[in-house]
């Protein structure tokens, strides 16, 4: 559907590539682990938020990495469980740390087998 997102949000602010429809995700919830990749723009380097990110996956228990982008934003890769996965999304949606999220993208990958989650 034009608008949808990858978990149904669709805030004017949130670009997407490769979009998937939230049909499409729901199969999965409790199957196996899912791959995303998240980029956020604003206010997201020099406040903490890396590190926010970083306590907020182990949480989660979900694997991969979060880094700085020399555009200024911040990357992240993860795998886990689509609930995990979704809770995230959220939780980087709603500008955490002193961070000030204004639009981030959400493409869906293949399954790598990520490592714990780091910080590079």
């Amino acid at each position: 559907m034009e608008g949808e997102t990858l978990f149904g949000f669709r805030p004017p602010n949130i670009i997407m590539h490769d979009k998937i429809e939230a049909h499409e995700i729901a199969a999965g919830s409790r199957g196996p682990d899912r791959h995303i990749t998240i980029k956020l723009f604003g206010s997201v380097q020099g406040v903490g938020l890396r590190y926010a990110i970083l306590h907020k996956a182990q949480d989660l228990k979900i694997k991969g990495f979060v880094r700085n982008e020399p555009d200024s934003s911040v990357y992240i890769e993860v795998e886990g469980p689509k609930d995990a996965l979704e809770e995230l999304v959220n939780w980087c949606r709603s500008s955490p740390a002193w961070s000030q999220v204004d639009k981030f993208e959400v493409i869906e990958g293949v399954v790598t087998e990520l490592s714990p989650f780091t910080v590079q």
